[in-house]
């Protein structure tokens, strides 16, 4: 896979956005729990997983 490695020009080329509303980190034991919750992203740790959700 072919990317960017060199971190100054990788940085200068940023463009982020800020996604509108409120989010939350939550963890949960499983990744099937976390996909059940219609996650923004999802964390697979050595003790958990950790999950983004939107504040509701």
């Amino acid at each position: 896979m072919n990317g960017e490695t060199e971190l100054e020009q990788l940085l200068k080329n940023l463009q982020p956005e800020l996604n509108p509303g409120e989010y939350v980190f939550c963890t949960v034991n499983t990744p099937v729990q976390a996909a059940e919750q219609d996650p923004i992203s999802i964390f697979k740790e050595s003790e958990e997983v950790t999950v983004i959700l939107p504040k509701k």
